[in-house]
């Protein structure tokens, strides 16, 4: 029951994290994606020179805040840490659908967890 529980715990701090940070990095990469594809169109349209602020937000200059150097890696390592949490919610959604006993099991190890909670701080 013990690996039960750890293994619960991960789940819950993995889609914990994921759903806290989903929201703060997928901000600098929208901004990198939106920005690179407008500005591929308008490169093919031959009037980049009116628009090279627009690459400096892609690069991740943002007027005097200067982020060029490290944007990339803040960017890469926010997408693998999605992914990650992402793939580990989904695996293991699918290790519950097809053992709908450890579905069961899982419901009352958390359903009972939740009851000692609501316990101690009635106690208190």
């Amino acid at each position: 029951m013990t690996t039960a529980k750890n293994n619960s715990q991960y789940f819950q701090d993995i889609r914990h994290l994921h759903r806290t940070l989903a929201p703060i990095l997928l901000l600098p990469l929208l901004l990198t994606t939106i920005t690179g594809t407008i500005y591929q169109i308008v490169d093919l349209a031959g009037k980049e020179d009116a628009f090279k602020w627009l690459l400096h937000w892609h690069k991740g200059q943002f007027g005097s805040l200067n982020l060029e150097v490290i944007y990339p890696f803040l960017n890469a390592i926010g997408w693998f840490i999605l992914l990650f949490t992402g793939i580990s919610m989904w695996f293991h959604g699918l290790l519950l659908k097809r053992n709908p006993l450890r579905l069961k099991s899982i419901y009352r190890l958390q359903k009972s967890q939740n009851n000692v909670i609501l316990n101690e701080t009635l106690l208190e």
